[in-house]
């Protein structure tokens, strides 16, 4: 047989077999498609709300299309696909359920990312926003500290500003500090519980446009780093205030 017939036998048999899925691959990007927009915003909406939405995806190819599943990227977004293997003409809804987490304010956005069935990256990416309302400006909300020393205290302070039009109540929740070490003998990282972390004052009250600070303090007592954090609750609303805080070691403190 003519080598160049059974070269273009072969090329063809390899074709068939491989060529079709990536065109089809590539048709459902422009044939399974959504109807209207990709992100929706929620506009303003309170930290204790719970807003939803529903966006459509239509299959206007000429073979069935599979969605395999919609991954949110937080766990405050849950994603719900109405139908997942779809024929031609017909259409699936991902109902999205957003709750803001526990001191959520301002601008937030999430995205939820589409998979088809046998496709590795995403066929689509939706995303919504929200203005999550609060009475309180925090600053700053992260306090980083650096070079502390063991066994001295620290104080670091955040300013709390009332932005409503109404008098509010803040008071503190909790305060938790914890620091990371190594072990002496295994050399692994422990965790524990850092004790005598306080704020100062621990509520108050303050009218429209009033500002007040909160004064924490906390002693390290090991060398390493520590997180803490500070909860606030304003009305039915809660905030945070993170600390983050880089404690010497023994040989720096020896210089």
């Amino acid at each position: 047989m003519n080598l160049r017939i059974v070269f273009l036998l072969a090329f063809f048999l390899v074709a068939g077999n491989t060529f079709p899925p990536l065109f089809a691959q590539e048709a459902h990007k422009e044939c399974f498609r959504i109807v209207g927009s990709t992100s929706h915003d929620f506009g303003e909406i309170e930290q204790t709300d719970t807003v939803e939405h529903t966006f459509v995806f239509e299959n206007t190819c000429d073979e069935d299309v599979e969605i395999a599943y919609a991954r949110a990227s937080c766990g405050c977004t849950a994603a719900v696909i109405s139908d997942k293997l779809l024929a031609p003409g017909e259409q699936a809804r991902i109902h999205v359920k957003f709750t803001p987490t526990r001191g959520s304010r301002g601008r937030v956005s999430k995205v939820i990312r589409v998979f088809l069935e046998g496709e590795e990256k995403e066929h689509s990416m939706l995303r919504i926003i929200a203005t999550v309302r609060t009475d309180i400006d925090i600053q700053p909300s992260y306090i980083q500290l650096k070079d502390l020393t063991v066994g001295e205290r620290v104080s670091t302070k955040s300013t709390i500003t009332n932005t409503s039009d109404k008098e509010i109540f803040v008071e503190t929740t909790g305060v938790n500090f914890l620091a990371y070490v190594t072990d002496s003998e295994t050399g692994g990282q422990l965790t524990k519980q850092m004790d005598g972390g306080t704020v100062t004052p621990t509520e108050m009250r303050l009218v429209p446009g009033e500002q007040q600070d909160f004064i924490i303090e906390v002693t390290p007592m090991a060398p390493g780093q520590f997180n803490g954090s500070v909860g606030l609750k304003i009305g039915q609303s809660a905030a945070v205030i993170y600390v983050f805080g880089v404690v010497k070691g023994m040989e720096a403190q020896q210089e």
